[in-house]
């Protein structure tokens, strides 16, 4: 495959559409990741929210940044929150895209390294 367009298909692969929606997990009141599933936010949010609740079950939701703060607000009823502005990004794991990214690295140099051979 000629460097060039594999590069091309490289960015493509790494780097989202700037016009795709946020996509968050969605659950409410879970003990357990697998509870949850993806979903597809409105166009009016941007934020992925991991809520943390006093009975050790968690929400995890889409939202804006005003839910952000309202929720980080509500010592009462949430314990914690969490919010993220990329895809996933309120799964159970620290392992999100970001960290995606940053083990394609390797495979970023070494195309940069074939394209400019050329």
């Amino acid at each position: 495959m000629d460097g060039r367009l594999w590069m091309l298909v490289v960015l493509v692969m790494v780097f989202p559409i700037a016009t795709s929606a946020l996509r968050c997990v969605n659950c409410k009141g879970c003990s357990k990741f697998e509870d949850s599933q993806a979903v597809t936010c409105p166009s009016s949010a941007d934020r992925c929210l991991k809520l943390h609740l006093p009975s050790g079950l968690i929400n995890r939701e889409c939202g804006d940044e005003k839910t952000c703060v309202d929720k980080s607000n509500d010592r009462d009823r949430f314990l914690a929150v969490h919010c993220c502005e990329t895809n996933i990004c309120n799964g159970g794991s620290r392992w999100t895209s970001s960290g995606s990214c940053l083990a394609l690295l390797p495979l970023l140099a070494t195309s940069f390294r074939s394209f400019f051979r050329y």
